[in-house]
C-alpha cells in the first residue's frame, strides 16, 4: 500500500501485516497492562485495524474482540 499524500493525514489498512501487527500489539499490550496494574487479560478471536500518518508511521489502531 502507498503512503498517503496530500492533505491525507492518515491511512486506515483494514487487513494489516502481520509486522504491523506485532509493532501495534507491543504498545497495545503495553498500555493496557499500565492501565490495568497488571491484570490485562488478551482475548482471542481479534478484529484488527492499523493507523498510519502520511509517511507510513504506525500511530495508533484498533484491536476489539467479540464474545459471540
Amino acid at each position: 500500500m502507498k503512503p498517503a499524500t496530500g492533505n491525507n493525514r492518515f491511512v486506515i489498512i483494514s487487513s494489516p501485516s502481520e509486522d504491523e501487527m506485532k509493532e501495534f500489539q507491543k504498545g497495545f499490550g503495553t498500555y493496557n497492562m499500565e492501565q490495568t496494574s497488571g491484570e490485562y487479560n488478551s482475548p482471542e478471536d481479534w478484529l484488527s485495524l492499523v493507523l498510519k500518518d502520511h509517511e507510513g508511521n504506525i500511530v495508533g489502531g484498533i484491536l476489539t474482540s467479540t464474545v459471540f
